[in-house]
């Protein structure tokens, strides 16, 4: 039986796949992507979220 693996964290998929290979800052990126930096940080950490209100 194959065991069950954690989906990856879609933040983790923009940091490793897009945000790297282009040699963005996270300042940058958040720019180019219309959004705060604060709150393109708290995604790239694993805190989505809270990122979008989720846990208000």
């Amino acid at each position: 039986m194959i065991g069950k693996r954690k989906p990856t964290h879609p933040g983790e998929v923009l940091r490793e796949d897009v945000i790297k290979p282009l040699g963005l800052s996270v300042t940058e990126a958040a720019k180019l992507l219309g959004i705060t930096r604060k709150t393109l940080s708290t995604l790239l950490n694993n805190r989505s979220g809270e990122a979008f209100g989720y846990y208000s």
